[in-house]
């Protein structure tokens, strides 16, 4: 698991460094060019009928200037952002779980 962490998130582990923003519920970093939001504890997603509902987490970024072309590291997909900088955690697909998701972004 740890592997396919390290792979999935590769184009950051290396370079990030603490930063002076903060969120609620990620630690943040960021390297020359990018944020990074690293959401702990994200679960898989499952079947209603065979697990419990997954629950997502309210993800917001402290700061005065926009987050610009924010998207999961993992699968390359946009994040939803609504206009307060904040965006939900979403679970990973049924049957992958890496445990902590990954938002790249700009401001």
């Amino acid at each position: 698991c740890m592997g396919q962490w390290i792979k999935a998130n590769r184009k950051f582990i290396y370079n990030a460094k603490s930063c002076d923003i903060t969120a609620e519920n990620a630690i943040m970093m960021k390297d020359d060019k990018y944020y990074y939001a690293i959401i702990p504890a994200v679960p898989m997603g499952s079947n209603i009928n065979v697990a419990h509902g997954v629950v997502e987490k309210m993800i917001t970024v402290h700061t005065d200037k926009k987050i610009k072309g924010a998207i999961w590291l993992d699968n390359g997909m946009k994040v939803q952002m609504d206009s307060k900088n904040s965006f939900m955690s979403k679970a990973f697909g049924y049957g992958s779980s890496l445990y902590m998701r990954v938002a790249r972004f700009t401001l």
